[in-house]
């Protein structure tokens, strides 16, 4: 993700005081993400109108370890 679509995408995520995220999460082998030049954001928690707006403003949204991940290609 670049570095707009992330500002963009924490913009949108900011207006509900009640979402849980994760930024640059590190593995437990210690490797922050698969692309180290590009910020990564995994959901744990929040209210459908978060994913809603996401989904509107075009990013896309997969599941995985019970975390939604957000990207835009």
């Amino acid at each position: 993700m670049k570095v707009e679509d992330f500002l963009e995408a924490i913009k949108i995520i900011s207006k509900k005081h009640s979402t849980k995220l994760e930024i640059n999460h590190v593995e437990p082998n210690g490797q922050v993400s698969k692309f180290l030049e590009s910020p990564t954001i995994s959901i744990t928690d929040c209210c459908a109108s978060v994913i809603n707006e996401l989904k509107d403003a075009g990013y896309s949204l997969s599941m995985k370890d019970g975390k939604t991940i957000l990207n835009r290609y």
